[in-house]
């Protein structure tokens, strides 16, 4: 034993540059694990912690004129920890791009929203004073979509009461004209989610409300931010008080609030499987490197062998000398690791996530540290043990060969020109065992190259086709419009005429009610599609869409809250019954006016809505006839209509907040290939030094430079071919799973879309950049004297 220390002692000190290079690889690739693995975790909770510090709402309540009394039995209600009072207010924009629309505002009756409910993060200026009448703090979304910020001013008209219960309301707004100076940009849970995206909600100071609560009219009346003990649990049974307790106001309604944050959260869902992925490729990256590093500098010791054993040191002995070297890189490169995550960490989260993270800057895992420290030292020391018994075993394997390639051994057999059938056995042969060649080192690591490429080009591919397709994310038609002088007869949700339908460059138009539901105790918003001319129907993933009264469509999030599938049964209620129904089907909701998320909602037929009641208002959707010039029929609709006139597809912020992450499965494809290309670089030069001698022969035997270039050319290829055959097919696999799920996530359709054209430009990329790295040592062995190898080995 001891001179096997000595031994390993000594062997540390000549080759200590080569320690601290594999200890410096170990600290880089172990930082990389740790720091996304640490990323991930923090990238997963952080709308949850966001939420718990901003004391985020569950539930919105329309409750109508409330009195003192119902307020105070609502608020000693079990499960309701806060309740955040507001006032509806029948604002329109009259700056920029919202110009002559209604913007969601709902002013403060007390100083309870923005401390015991929906506290906001003022990212520039400061909170808005409660008892100044003009100041206005707004959220990043409406700053952005305005192109606003703190210091300007926001003019709205309004309606006056008189205009709310007048039968031309929706035509003229005789209330007073008001401006705000915005004071404060700020950042609430919501506006992460589908509210932030479209603007978010105005809301004006307390002060504002006693001034104009006579003077400005409102639809919807008080508005109550409830803000639940439990969370989600206690949603059904805060439900059902609020019913008992202000049901029957004709405005009632409840709302989850799953519309506000659902957005946010797919895409921070989405991003954490990205970043637990990217750990496992890197994990794998680097196991596979640091495995092939660290075997190639211990076997360098085989030449020892045969001199140690005939002094006597036994085989356990020299196995562990060899492997000594394995100590110190697995112990402070993992150290090292430790260091480089936790100041990597203010990288993470990314995203909409980064958005979200209530406590950025750096932080210490311990969890996700501890375990890492431990597993990297020993991953490195299990690589050194097994590096270290192989290389000990040297005596014994000095005359044994390795089979023989069946495929290169094929190809000889054809024919083929002497460079073709010696470059594909350099790359397929690991020769004689005790200076094995690394070939499956490098033919795994083209393949895993491939297949990580392509499972990005299938992720990028569906993402686009997603993104650019705007049926795909629930827009199957073309426009959406508000006819002012066309009104349903009765409810919103019954028979109405209008004379869209004359229109022949429509091709089918359908009105849209909307209403507010809980399906199976969990509220939603709820579609109704009444068929005026031709079809116009929701998304359907799968199944079909509902035909008549008792049959229902629910998106990916509802099925999943009510514990049901397409063909099973669920109970409904609305505003005016109850029922159970069918689910047909899985649709996906896009918003028609209001933000919607696209994996909660129910759609109906419009008279099964009409049945359950629905209060939520309508509108109109239009298929466009073929070869319609769509921007010429919105300018002419825009004339006509009111409020802006027709609304064309918008992209829904779930999908909007994966694209923001994009470059993440991009930047990983592009680290793997280099990677990829390094480590078939370094089996190139490797196998290159081994054959020398083979070379020497082939030279003397008459080969030319050329034919040694070809050589190397054709086995740099080899290599490259192996890798797109087996890749490809993995890749396209692997990407399809990865879409999937992502898909799911989304409730959209999972349908991929094969990226052909990408494919074909990986394998020509592929083959000429082998063949540029395989360029610099095909000139040198191309130089080789024979002599000199010859005499030398």
């Amino acid at each position: 034993m001891r001179a096997a220390l000595l031994l390993a002692r000594s062997d540390l000190r000549r080759r200590w540059r080569s320690v601290v290079v594999l200890t410096l690889l170990v600290a880089f690739a172990g930082a990389v694990l740790l720091a996304l693995i640490a990323g991930a975790r923090r990238t997963e909770t952080s709308l949850a912690r966001f939420e718990q510090v901003s004391r985020s709402a569950n539930v919105e309540i329309d409750a109508g004129d409330t009195t003192p009394e119902q307020l105070a039995e609502f608020r000693r209600t079990p499960g309701v920890a806060a309740v955040a009072q507001l006032h509806q207010l029948t604002l329109i924009s009259r700056t920029g791009p919202f110009a002559n629309q209604f913007l969601p505002s709902a002013a403060q009756v007390d100083e309870r929203f923005g401390t015991e409910v929906d506290r906001a993060r003022v990212v520039a200026g400061r909170a808005a004073h409660l008892d100044a009448v003009d100041e206005l703090t707004i959220g990043e979304g409406l700053a952005s979509l305005l192109h606003v910020d703190v210091g300007d001013r926001l003019r709205f008209a309004s309606f006056s009461p008189a205009d709310i219960q007048a039968a031309d309301a929706g035509t003229q707004a005789r209330g007073p004209r008001v401006a705000f100076r915005i004071v404060g940009v700020v950042r609430r849970p919501l506006d992460l989610g589908g509210r932030g995206a479209a603007g978010g909600v105005i809301v004006p100071t307390p002060a504002f409300l006693e001034r104009y609560r006579d003077q400005i009219g409102s639809f919807s009346g008080s508005i109550l931010r409830v803000r639940t003990v439990h969370g989600d649990a206690d949603v059904d049974r805060v439900s059902r008080a609020a019913h008992r307790i202000f049901g029957g106001s004709r405005e009632f309604g409840i709302t989850s609030l799953t519309i506000e944050g659902q957005g946010a959260q797919n895409a921070i869902d989405v991003t954490t499987v990205g970043l637990y992925l990217a750990a496992a490729v890197a994990a794998l990256t680097a196991i596979v490197g640091i495995a092939i590093a660290l075997s190639r500098e211990i076997a360098f010791g085989d030449g020892n062998q045969l001199t140690l054993s005939a002094l006597g040191l036994r085989p356990r002995h020299r196995a562990l000398a060899a492997a000594a070297m394995g100590i110190p890189v697995a112990l402070i490169g993992a150290a090292g690791a430790v260091v480089g995550a936790v100041l990597a960490s203010p990288i993470f989260p990314i995203g909409v996530a980064a958005n979200a993270e209530p406590d950025p800057g750096l932080r210490f895992d311990g969890a996700t540290i501890g375990v890492g420290f431990i597993g990297i030292a020993v991953v490195v020391l299990f690589v050194a043990a097994i590096a270290g018994l192989r290389t000990a075993q040297a005596t014994r394997l000095s005359w044994e060969a390795a089979a023989p390639s069946l495929v290169a051994r094929a190809i000889a057999q054809t024919g083929t020109s002497p460079p073709v059938a010696v470059g594909v056995r350099f790359a397929l042969d690991r020769g004689r065992q005790r200076h094995a060649l690394p070939v499956r080192s490098s033919l795994m690591g083209a393949t895993f190259g491939v297949l990580v490429v392509v499972g990005v080009l299938m992720f990028s591919s569906g993402l686009h086709a997603l993104v650019t397709t705007p049926a795909r994310y629930g827009w199957t038609w073309d426009l959406v419009g508000y006819d002012a002088r066309a009104q349903p007869k009765g409810g919103d949700c019954g028979p109405i005429d209008t004379n869209l339908v004359a229109n022949r460059k429509f091709a089918a138009v359908a009105s849209v009610c909307t209403g507010n539901v809980e399906v199976a105790g969990h509220p939603v918003t709820a579609w109704g599609f009444g068929q005026l001319r031709g079809s116009v129907q929701p998304e359907i993933v799968e199944g079909r869409a509902p035909r008549a009264f008792g049959e229902v469509a629910l998106g990916a999030a509802t099925l999943a809250t009510a514990h049901q599938h397409v063909g099973g049964r669920v109970r409904i209620a609305g505003e005016a019954k109850a029922a159970t129904f069918r689910i047909v089907g899985q649709a996906v909701f896009a918003g028609v006016s209001d933000p919607q998320p696209l994996a909660d909602g129910a759609a109906f037929t419009a008279a099964a809505l009409e049945r359950l009641g629905a209060n939520g208002g309508w509108n109109f959707v239009v298929k466009l006839a073929p070869g319609t010039d769509r921007d010429a029929m919105v300018r002419q609709q825009r004339r006509a209509a009111v409020l802006g006139g027709p609304i064309t597809p918008t992209l829904p912020a779930e999908i909007d907040r994966v694209r923001q992450i994009r470059g993440l499965p991009l930047a990983l494809a592009a680290f793997v290939a280099v990677v990829a290309l390094v480590a078939v670089g370094l089996a190139l030069v490797s196998s290159l030094r081994r054959r020398r001698r083979e070379l020497a022969v082939l030279k003397t035997l008459g080969f030319t430079r050329r034919q040694v270039r070809a050589t190397v050319a054709w086995q740099a290829s080899t290599v490259a071919a192996v890798g797109l055959v087996i890749g490809i097919p993995l890749g396209l696999l692997v990407g399809a799973f990865v879409w999937r799920r992502v898909a799911e996530e989304l409730g959209v359709s999972p349908d991929p879309a094969w990226p052909v054209l990408g494919i074909a430009l990986l394998v020509v990329g592929a083959l000429v950049a082998v063949n540029l790295i395989a360029a610099v040592p095909a000139r040198r062995s191309a130089r080789t004297r024979p002599a000199v190898v010859l005499r030398s080995e």
